[in-house]
């Protein structure tokens, strides 16, 4: 009997999903992805292919049921981002389901996507423009607090472990790094970079300190004022809309406190985009390959931009390599690959 993988309940960014369609697509297993659903569905269209309905994930009397039935069909499970199936307020509500599901019979692993596991401190140890300087105590501390249980629950329960970008394996030594997914063809652009006289800069605004808005929009905003760019700020865009987005812009920001890339960072590689962003945690004693992004911290983000504009033809041929890189690490190929050996088989996918 093939293997029959269940990953969720988090799906950020539609990840979840995505991995299961890489499994379904490149292995001998059979794959879905499950999330809670929402009363108004997914504002940001994230699809899964099972929902919890809202009723049973919070009334206790469905739950015994419902966990019964939901996941009975499936022989491998992975829980992503450390969140309980069913509600539960207490701290270690997580820990008390996941041993429960382990011990039921799937064979069970466990995901993080980031601040669920990742330590502030030495986050902030290898970067020191870290955006965990950017919260204030209050929610610092509480960081440090979840992140820390979590890597104890990893730790207890003695389970596969996987991270969704390669920084993590920091924080989760002994982890598998599964990079995130898309289908490239999706957000192929015959039309390249900067070719327009005045380029097109697309930031998505966020109130999460993650991404460092209050050090990116006012550049922004200066620059597009002075007529050098058109500053494209989107907000509460359908993840769908976003593709034809990307492709409409020449320079996409993705962020400047993090360190790494995640989902954005990719999509935008994906449309051969000029990124800038920041990844100077990483180096190949984490990952065998980096991509181009033109690393930016608050303090040099504007000359980092500036000069982009100056040498537009080794910006337009780096984000033109780094389409080559999203097929080669983030088309779902190395993810199954790297999911093949926790599901029983054989880890022999060519790239």
């Amino acid at each position: 009997m093939n293997p029959r993988l269940a990953i969720g309940p988090a799906n950020y960014a539609g990840q979840a999903y995505a991995w299961a369609q890489a499994v379904t697509r490149h292995t001998a297993a059979d794959a879905v992805a499950f999330t809670v659903d929402t009363v108004r569905g997914d504002p940001f269209g994230f699809p899964a292919h099972r929902r919890i309905p809202m009723a049973a994930y919070y009334l206790p009397v469905l739950r015994t049921l419902r966990a019964r039935r939901f996941l009975a069909d499936r022989t491998h499970v992975i829980l992503d981002g450390f969140r309980p199936l069913f509600y539960d307020r207490s701290p270690d509500g997580f820990r008390r389901q996941a041993e429960a599901l382990r011990d039921r019979g799937p064979t069970l692993g466990l995901l993080a996507h980031g601040t669920d596991v990742r330590d502030p401190d030495a986050h902030l140890a290898r970067y020191r423009h870290s955006f965990f300087a950017e919260g204030d105590p209050g929610w610092l501390a509480q960081r440090r607090t979840i992140s820390a249980r979590n890597r104890e629950t990893a730790r207890r329960l003695g389970v596969p472990l996987f991270v969704s970008t390669p920084d993590m394996l920091n924080d989760l030594p002994g982890a598998v790094w599964v990079p995130v997914c898309l289908d490239p063809t999706a957000w192929h652009t015959d039309v390249p970079p900067l070719e327009r006289r005045v380029p097109r800069v697309l930031f998505v605004p966020s109130q999460s300190v993650l991404k460092g808005t209050r050090h990116v929009e006012p550049v922004l905003r200066r620059l597009a004022e002075r007529g050098l760019i058109e500053y494209v700020a989107p907000r509460g865009v359908p993840h769908a809309e976003m593709v034809r987005l990307v492709k409409s812009v020449d320079i996409v920001v993705d962020q400047l406190l993090f360190g790494s890339y995640g989902v954005a960072a990719i999509e935008a590689m994906a449309a051969g985009r000029v990124v800038v962003g920041n990844i100077s945690t990483l180096g190949t004693d984490v990952m065998p390959e980096l991509p181009h992004v033109e690393n930016a911290t608050p303090d040099d983000f504007e000359q980092v931009l500036s000069s982009i504009l100056d040498r537009r033809d080794e910006a337009r041929a780096a984000a033109a390599g780094n389409v080559g890189f999203v097929r080669r690490w983030h088309d779902g190929r190395e993810a199954a690959r790297r999911l093949a050996p926790f599901l029983g088989l054989p880890a022999t996918l060519a790239r």
